[in-house]
C-alpha cells in the first residue's frame, strides 16, 4: 500500500503536465502550427527514453514515474516558453497591441 501511494504521489506531475501539454498544444494547433509541439514532444521523449530505463533500474517503478513526470513538466515548460516567443514574434502582445475581453488581439494606432 506505502508504495502505491508513492507511486501515485509521483505520478501527480504526469497529470498536470500531461494537461498543460494539451493545453499548448491546443493553442499550437489553433495558429495553424502542428510541428512545433510534435517535434518538442518527440525529441524530448526521445532523451527520456534511456534515462526513464535508467531510473527504473535504480530506483524501480517510484523512478520511472518520477522521469515520467519530470518529462511531461519539461514538455510543457518548453511548449509553454515556445508559446510566448511565437506570440510575442506575431506582436500578439507586443506594444501597441491590446486584447479585447473575447481575446482577440487589436492594434492600436500610434497616430
Amino acid at each position: 500500500m506505502h508504495t502505491l501511494l508513492l507511486t501515485m504521489i509521483a505520478l501527480g506531475g504526469t497529470l498536470v503536465g500531461g494537461a498543460l501539454v494539451q493545453a499548448t498544444a491546443g493553442a499550437f494547433y489553433a495558429m495553424g502550427n502542428t510541428k512545433t509541439p510534435t517535434k518538442v514532444s518527440t525529441l524530448l521523449y526521445t532523451l527520456s527514453i534511456p534515462v526513464k530505463i535508467l531510473a527504473f533500474f535504480k530506483f524501480g517503478l517510484i523512478g520511472l514515474a518520477v522521469t515520467m513526470s519530470t518529462y511531461f513538466f519539461a514538455n510543457s515548460i518548453s511548449q509553454s516558453w515556445l508559446l510566448r516567443k511565437e506570440l510575442l514574434r506575431k506582436d500578439t502582445f507586443a506594444e501597441g497591441g491590446a486584447l479585447t475581453d473575447d481575446g482577440a488581439a487589436i492594434a492600436h494606432d500610434s497616430r
